[in-house]
């Protein structure tokens, strides 16, 4: 079920000036569906997502989550990277020598997470995250 892989960066640590400091990307297994699915938020607001995301991992609401693009050869059109360490590349490229992140705002594909619930499989041999962004 999760044959693809993306970016995430948990919450940023307030920078003082009204914005946030991320740590470094984290690449991880998932099944993007650029669905569009109603969903209620934590304060039980109805709200229409932009994708849907599933994880077997723990994320936090107030991250953010990016499948990986990079330019064609052409430099004309966009192509997902499917591969595990092409996606790994963008994440080094989103890491600052000294470990930290580079904002995910400054990146077109990145999205904040607005909602994660938690599930089992039908046959209880997996959990997973449902995550809306």
């Amino acid at each position: 079920m999760l044959n693809q892989w993306c970016l995430y960066w948990p919450p940023g640590m307030p920078d003082g000036y009204g914005g946030a400091s991320f740590s470094a990307p984290q690449v991880v297994k998932c099944r993007w569906e650029d669905k569009q699915r109603m969903f209620r938020t934590a304060t039980g607001e109805i709200e229409l997502s932009r994708s849907f995301v599933y994880l077997d991992q723990e994320v936090d609401e107030n991250g953010w989550m990016a499948q990986a693009y990079e330019l064609t050869s052409s430099n004309s059109n966009w192509q997902l990277l499917t591969a595990e360490e092409d996606v790994q590349s963008v994440a080094d490229s989103f890491t600052n020598s000294d470990g930290s992140g580079i904002s995910p705002q400054t990146y077109k594909w990145a999205f904040p997470i607005r909602a994660v619930s938690r599930s089992v499989n039908v046959n209880a041999t997996m959990f997973y995250r449902k995550v809306w962004v």
